[in-house]
């Protein structure tokens, strides 16, 4: 098990277990969440962060009004993907 752990440009502190991203349910949720099933996106939330850290990035997406926007969660749950990729390809390389 390989702990990365990062922060967003927006500032959310994370940590994921990169084991994580071989995951097939983790890619069949990415791939429904890509065709608008945004119910997925709170699965592919629970399989990278893990209940306490999604509830975490929920607040830390809330605006104003207490609202999490999707638009915005999507936008962190990218940039967390994409920042684990990098630095599992790094190692691997």
């Amino acid at each position: 098990m390989a702990i990365f752990k990062g922060k967003t440009e927006t500032g959310f502190a994370y940590s994921v277990d990169t084991d994580c991203l071989d995951d097939f349910y983790l890619l069949e949720d990415i791939g429904r969440a890509q065709h608008n099933d945004m119910m997925a996106l709170s699965s592919v939330l629970s399989r990278m962060l893990g209940e306490e850290q999604k509830k975490a990035l929920l607040k830390h997406c809330e605006d104003e009004h207490g609202r999490a926007k999707t638009s915005r969660v999507g936008d962190e749950v990218a940039a967390i993907f994409k920042a684990t990729r990098e630095e599992r390809k790094a190692k691997n390389s």
